[in-house]
């Protein structure tokens, strides 16, 4: 997963290095197939019946989808672990939600799909919306978000399917802990395992990502001079890739979801520049 990361950041450098122009692709609307969502988490959320458009956010063409929390319970409690994403596929202590899609033809045949408990650029646009859908009580209304391939582009109807997975905690886990965890959004815990301190680790690539952002930014205006800053780029990402495969089983829940944004925020950048 860390390493199609890094690949689409050399594929971004690549792109506007090269003045590469995104072609002009059909528009993209559809409506659901049934409102109810399916999968693990079946009937405990619906989607709002509406049309809904895609949009262009940068190089992806977007569709977001409102759904809205039903009465029924849940499927499980957290027990004191963590809930994310699985996007967090690292962790052994938690529990794992997710929400995937199904782009349907006018026959009702599947076009391209994400499935709901993919991880990582596979699943859903942002992993985050998966945990604050969750989070929903009855009645709440949130939204998710997915990324339009080229072969969903014929697509005229939708649905969603959700997934969860039940981690147990490891004896040595400060989550097995029966207290509940603070779910709110927190990136300054350190985390205590492995040899590194992946906070300083994201700091660094935090400094590279802006680096990476001005580069671009002097490339998509024709700034010759950008070039000679392509070399080091590349080591330094080569770099990061081989210090981010390191720290896949050590990382917290939180700075792997900061790594994430980190990610993001680079690549929209280049989006932006477009």
């Amino acid at each position: 997963m860390k390493k199609n990361l890094f690949a689409v950041m050399v594929l971004t450098i690549c792109l506007f290095s090269c003045g590469n122009k995104t072609k002009e692709k059909k528009e993209v609307v559809i409506k659901p197939s049934e409102t109810e969502v399916s999968g693990d988490m079946d009937g405990c959320f619906k989607v709002v019946d509406r049309e809904y458009k895609a949009i262009k956010d940068g190089f992806y063409d977007i569709i977001t989808i409102d759904i809205e929390r039903t009465e029924k319970e849940l499927p499980f409690t957290l027990n004191g672990r963590e809930l994310c994403s699985f996007s967090h596929d690292l962790f052994a202590a938690n529990v794992q939600v997710g929400f995937g899609i199904e782009f349907l033809d006018e026959n009702g045949n599947v076009l391209d799909k994400v499935s709901a408990n993919a991880s990582g650029l596979s699943g859903s646009y942002d992993s985050d919306e998966c945990v604050s859908l969750v989070k929903l009580k009855p009645g709440g209304k949130g939204t998710i978000r997915f990324t339009i391939d080229d072969s969903a582009r014929d697509a005229v109807s939708f649905r969603i399917t959700t997934a969860f997975q039940e981690n147990e905690a490891s004896e040595n886990s400060d989550l097995s802990s029966s207290e509940p965890i603070d779910d709110s959004e927190n990136t300054d815990v350190i985390s205590e395992a492995g040899s590194e301190d992946w906070d300083e680790l994201l700091n660094s690539y935090e400094e590279y990502v802006d680096k990476y952002i001005s580069y671009v930014k002097k490339a998509a205006k024709g700034d010759m001079s950008a070039l000679s800053e392509y070399p080091a780029l590349m080591d330094k990402a080569t770099e990061f890739s081989e210090k981010m495969e390191n720290a896949q089983s050590d990382m917290s829940a939180s700075q792997w979801a900061r790594y994430l944004k980190i990610t993001n925020k680079m690549t929209k950048a280049a989006a932006e520049m477009q």
